[in-house]
This record gives C-alpha cells, structure tokens and sequence, in this order.
C-alpha cells in the first residue's frame, strides 16, 4: 500500500509536463503588447518633453546673449541681417551675439553646408537635417529692424514683447525651421511662428525670460500686442 501512495504521488507531481497552452500564450502575447502600446506614447511624450527642455534652455541662453549685447551697444539690438556674406562674417543677429560674447564656431563656418554656430541656437524638436544652417530661432524683424537694429526702450512693454520665438521657413526650401520671422506676416499671415512645441511657440521676451505662446489661438489683437511696437 505505501508503494502504491509513492506512486500515485509521483505520478500526480511529475507526470504532467509543465507548458503553456494556446490560449495562455496568446494571453501573454496580449498582455505585453498592451503593455507595449501603453509605453510608447508615454516614451514619445518623455522625449518630447526633454526636447522641449533643452529648447527653453537654450532660449534662456540667447536671452543672457541678448542682454550681454545691449550692454555693450548702448541698449540696442542688432538688426536680424545687416549683410549677406559668407560666414564666418555674415551679420546676422545670432551671430553678432556669438562674436559679442566670444563664444567658439561649433562647426566649420566657412562650409555653408554645415551647421556652424554654438548648439544654443538651434531646437532639438526640428530633425537632424532640416535645421536651418542659421539657426532654428527665428529674430523678431519688427523689432531687429535693418540696417541699424531698434533701441531696447522704444519696443514697449519687455515682459510683453516677443524678440525670439521658434520660427519655421514658409518657402520652400530643405528647412523645418527660420532663424528670422516677419512680424506682418505673423499677424496676417502665413504664420512663420512655429507651435513645435506640443502646439505652442516657445517665446523669448526682452525682459529675457521664456514662454510658450498658444499661437494659433489668437486673435489679430493679441498678436499686435506681442509681435509689434506700442
């Protein structure tokens, strides 16, 4: 009789294998790719949000460039293009803060292939490839005028007034992005002000701090009163 307990007792430990069934590893199958389809848009909007970082950082930046400049030029900005030469000596806003606060060419400048100046000036969001060779940060013209640039004091408001905003080129070119925009053209359009940024354009102001603007949500009005002159 003992023998005989053993071997039931065996029998009911070791005599079924143990694997899964069709329908248990199509649950498992289901599961993980639940889980799966959970975890990207939640991986995308990590990365986006990172990206969106780094941009209000850089921003931030070319703010303290920005101040840094006026000082030296009787509270004055720079014009967003005086002339068109090949760099290094193209006279364009960013670069004039680069030259101002003797920061170093990232790149060869004298390739106009090659994105050349500091990391700061360009948004991660826009793709490796379409980054305008000039930057990703568009100079508010009405305020950057040519030839001579426009006196701080005379824009209005600093903590109401766009000076740099994510800008894109509305041209066709090979570029997802502006390193200038035209203020008329922001209020009447076509809008060369960007929302990259989860649906916002990332904004500096000439009091220097940033902020992410609901572009496509204003009225004719509200864009007047950020992009233009009292």
């Amino acid at each position: 009789m003992a023998d005989a307990n053993k071997r039931k007792h065996f029998s009911l430990v070791l005599g079924k294998p143990n694997s899964f069934t069709l329908v248990e590893l199509l649950v498992v199958v289901s599961i993980l790719a639940l889980l799966a389809a959970l975890a990207v848009p939640v991986t995308k909007k990590a990365i986006a949000s990172g990206k969106t970082g780094k941009a209000i950082s850089n921003l931030r930046q070319i703010g303290v460039l920005m101040n840094s400049y006026l000082a030296e030029n009787n509270n004055r900005l720079p014009p967003y293009e005086a002339q068109m030469f090949a760099p290094p000596d193209t006279e364009i806003w960013n670069n004039l803060f680069r030259i101002q606060s003797g920061l170093p060419y990232r790149g060869d400048p004298k390739n106009n292939r090659d994105l050349w100046l500091p990391e700061i000036f360009y948004d991660p969001m826009v793709k490796s490839g379409r980054q305008h060779l000039w930057g990703c940060f568009g100079a508010n013209s009405a305020f950057m005028e040519k030839p001579n640039g426009t006196p701080i004091s005379q824009i209005g408001r600093l903590s109401g007034k766009v000076i740099v905003a994510t800008a894109k080129d509305t041209s066709v070119t090979r570029f997802d992005s502006s390193w200038y925009f035209n203020a008329t053209q922001v209020i009447t359009g076509p809008v060369k002000i960007d929302p990259r940024h989860g649906g916002k354009a990332l904004c500096l102001f000439a009091d220097g701090h940033v902020e992410a603007l609901d572009i496509l949500n204003m009225n004719t009005t509200q864009r007047r009163e950020y992009f233009e002159k009292n």
